[in-house]
């Protein structure tokens, strides 16, 4: 009769996604202490094995932590960090196995991707996607680089590639993807994909090769299960993934684990060198659009539909005038050089520049303005 809910102690329950007073500093007042008392944990059971071998391992839910795996790599006694990837409940078969194995006298080695999970190969895929009303599809004939250029362009894009990961974290085999240097796109996925609360952050993957420049360290980071410092340099390139602590929860990329993935964040990585972005990539629109392909017999609407369209005579949209934002327009205006695309022609290129808004500022723009482009199936 006497306990009081806790909602009654401390404030209402949270309603919708804000993320403001009074619950941000309960949250941060929880994980602080959780932090404390893991690492007086850490100094009374382990600080000898520390001192014997500066490695330290976890799992378990709590294991997962990101913000206190970074306090425990930043301890002077520890010199590598390893988190299992499924630390939940799932990870108890690992366990297990792990066990079994050892007592059998098998050799154990260090687990070094989660691409363990179930995989399915193209036809598979298209017939899941005709049992689908409304859902079309085609193969391409360049899936690194198609990719790529979406991307580029501010679209996000459903990456269904190999073997599912086995654990909680998407790691390029079942993945949300969209461009780290395209303002709004975490805001887009979280609130048009995703529908969870506009301050939930996203996770850069990265490649091996340039991890040290992007977080200071060469520390192994597979499986974004520890956050990193953010150098001044990259903060600036990639800021929608970058905490407001000037943290990210990476992953770092090895070709031999993922070969597609790692050659797609590369294609993405040339083609913003290409274009000479390394400050913000903005989006024609951030509100949804309907892309429409008219011909001379047959009208047809989607992306996917339009870019294996022949014959395309013009294209439109629905909304017929959409939202672009003012800093768009306000680049244009200031530009000395414009450069159009990369992209296919018709879903890319003509898709952006037929945005009413866009049209007349590039109209009205005294910038040179060229364009590159790939025709794609349009022209066949």
């Amino acid at each position: 009769a006497g306990v009081l809910p806790v909602t009654r102690l401390v404030a209402p329950p949270r309603r919708g996604d804000a993320a403001d007073e009074p619950y941000v500093h309960y949250a941060a007042a929880m994980q602080e202490l959780y932090e404390e008392c893991c690492l007086g944990l850490i100094d009374a059971w382990l600080s000898d094995v520390l001192a014997a071998t500066g490695h330290i391992a976890l799992a378990g839910g709590g294991a997962l932590n990101v913000k206190l795996n970074q306090r425990i790599l930043a301890r002077p006694d520890v010199e590598a960090l390893f988190v299992q990837p499924a630390a939940g409940d799932s990870g108890t078969a690992l366990g297990a196995a792990t066990y079994v194995a050892a007592e059998g006298g098998d050799g154990l080695g260090r687990m070094e991707h989660v691409f363990l999970g179930p995989a399915f190969d193209t036809e598979a895929c298209e017939r899941a996607a005709a049992r689908r009303a409304g859902v079309a599809c085609r193969r391409l004939s360049n899936v690194v680089g198609e990719t790529a250029d979406l991307l580029a362009a501010g679209k996000p894009v459903a990456w269904f590639q190999g073997r599912m990961e086995f654990g909680p974290r998407a790691l390029g085999a079942r993945s949300i993807l969209g461009c780290p240097s395209v303002a709004g796109i975490a805001d887009r996925i979280n609130a048009q994909i995703k529908y969870r609360e506009r301050w939930r952050p996203f996770c850069p993957s990265i490649l091996d090769h340039v991890a040290p420049d992007i977080i200071g360290t060469d520390h192994p980071a597979p499986f974004m299960t520890v956050t990193f410092d953010v150098t001044e340099a990259w903060k600036r390139r990639i800021p929608e993934v970058v905490h407001a602590d000037g943290t990210a929860r990476v992953q770092v990329v090895e070709r031999r684990w993922n070969p597609r993935y790692y050659d797609l964040i590369a294609a993405l990585d040339e083609m913003v060198r290409l274009l000479d972005l390394p400050g913000r990539v903005l989006p024609a629109t951030t509100s949804p659009v309907h892309l429409i392909g008219h011909t001379s017999y047959a009208t047809v609407e989607g992306q996917v539909a339009v870019s294996e369209t022949s014959n395309l005579e013009r294209i439109s949209f629905r909304p017929v005038h959409p939202v672009v934002p003012p800093e768009v327009l306000a680049a244009i205006a200031d530009a000395e050089q414009i450069l159009v695309g990369p992209g296919s022609l018709f879903t890319s290129v003509i898709a952006t520049i037929a945005v009413p808004a866009i049209r007349d500022a590039l109209t009205a723009a005294t910038a040179r303005i060229a364009s590159i482009t790939r025709p794609g199936p349009m022209f066949s």
